[in-house]
Formats: C-alpha cells, sequence, structure tokens
C-alpha cells in the first residue's frame, strides 16, 4: 500500500469516528428528553430583604421580597436538564436596584476611558440560591446578592457593554462615595428535589 493510501484512509477513519461520536451524543440527548426530572418538593418561596446605604451624606432604603418560583427544566443543555427558577421583586419596581447611575464620565475599570453610562446596580440573588437548589455550583457563586458595576462605551463606532464586575463593600466606599449601612437578605430555604 502506498503512503498516498495510508494518509487518504486514515482521514477516512478520522472523519467517520467523529461522525459516529456525534451520532451517538445525538441519541444520548434524545434519550435524555424522556428521563423523569425531579421536582422541587418546595416550588415558591418569598424572601424579604432590606439594604440601607449612603450617599454624600445621604441616606437610602431598599426594602422588598424576593418572590420566587420554579419554572420547569432548561431542555436546552445537553445531558443535565437543571431546573429553572423565576425571580423578581414583589413590588414589581425593578429600578430601585440601581444605587448610581451616572452619565459620559470616566471609567473606574478602565481610567482614562469616558463612558457614556456607568451604573452600580444591586443583584438581589437568584431563585436557585434562595430555594436551596444546588445543581450549578458556578452559578451558586453569582447567585448570592452582591452589588455590580456597569459601563457603556464607544469602541471602533460599536457599543459596548462591560458588565457584572462584581463589588465589595470597600470598592463601593473608595470609587463611588456609598457605604453601606445595612445588607440583609433572607437566608435560603432547605429544598428537597423528588
Amino acid at each position: 500500500m502506498t503512503k498516498t493510501k495510508k494518509i487518504i484512509i486514515g482521514l477516512l477513519i478520522a472523519v467517520v469516528s467523529v461522525l459516529a461520536v456525534f451520532k451517538v451524543l445525538s441519541v444520548l440527548e434524545l434519550f435524555s428528553l424522556f428521563v423523569e426530572q425531579k421536582p422541587p418538593q418546595i416550588t415558591e418561596g418569598e424572601f424579604p430583604f432590606v439594604v440601607e446605604y449612603e450617599i454624600a451624606g445621604e441616606r437610602y432604603i431598599i426594602e422588598d421580597t424576593v418572590v420566587c418560583s420554579f419554572d420547569g427544566y432548561d431542555h436546552s443543555a445537553w445531558f443535565a436538564k437543571p431546573r429553572t427558577w423565576n425571580e423578581h421583586l414583589k413590588s414589581g419596581d425593578e429600578d430601585k436596584r440601581i444605587i448610581l447611575h451616572e452619565e459620559n464620565n470616566y471609567s473606574v475599570l478602565t481610567p482614562g476611558r469616558l463612558n457614556e453610562q456607568s451604573r452600580v446596580v444591586l443583584n438581589y440573588g437568584s431563585g436557585a440560591y434562595y430555594m436551596g437548589d444546588k445543581t450549578n455550583s458556578r452559578s451558586m457563586i453569582y447567585a448570592k446578592p452582591f452589588f455590580y458595576y456597569s459601563e457603556r462605551y464607544k469602541t471602533d463606532e460599536k457599543t459596548t457593554y462591560n458588565t457584572g464586575e462584581k463589588l465589595s463593600e470597600k470598592e463601593l466606599e473608595k470609587h463611588f462615595g456609598i457605604r453601606i449601612i445595612r445588607f440583609d437578605f433572607s437566608k435560603p430555604i432547605k429544598n428537597k428535589f423528588k
């Protein structure tokens, strides 16, 4: 057998192997749609919270309740079908989460760059966190309540968003003069999945 024939046969075997793997994965994904999911025992909950902060000597209070409800399963995942949750503020006033909003100011993340808009926002936590659903450990890191900083700025005539920069209480005070006085959130429940 010539060297060229060996290379062609090797390439054909590689291509067929890759196609076979994709076919097996497709069949397994289809099968996973029929596997019985484990629903939560507790499907709804309300979690009151209070955040008090000070900016330039003036005090502000955010007092509300996070309402969580089971929303089914995410079937876009390949094998795992994680539970999904809805969460919202009982008051319906999502704007109250915006602690600080500035326009045409300089970046905290990239000094010297002028932003179209900067915001400091309260993330009140996720439904998975409050409802005791620890199916995705990575998301649990960000599921607890926290503050984040977002910027909008122009680069090469395109609008770019730089969002989700988590902030500590020290960073809030250092960069924005925001002093946290009270940060009290309800604890998550202990849920069972059967």
